[in-house]
């Protein structure tokens, strides 16, 4: 469940940073492309983790899904 929770919750962050980042003219496109390689990057760190059965919390977004995912 944290897992579960986490990766949405993460999901949700990265879609609404990028749709704000694209908004901005030539300076926000570039940096929502490394925004955007950051975010396949930890992306692929979390499946390892998860498929490890590994707990591994983003900073915010780990407490919030421990929280939601009753802390298991």
């Amino acid at each position: 469940r944290f897992h579960s929770f986490q990766a949405l919750a993460f999901g949700i962050v990265a879609f609404v940073v990028s749709f704000i980042l694209g908004f901005i003219p030539v300076v926000g496109w570039i940096v929502a492309i490394a925004w955007s390689l950051l975010v396949l990057v930890l992306w692929l760190v979390c499946l390892y983790k998860a498929f490890s059965k590994e707990k591994f919390k983003l900073p915010v977004i780990g407490d919030f899904a421990e929280k939601q995912a009753g802390g298991a």
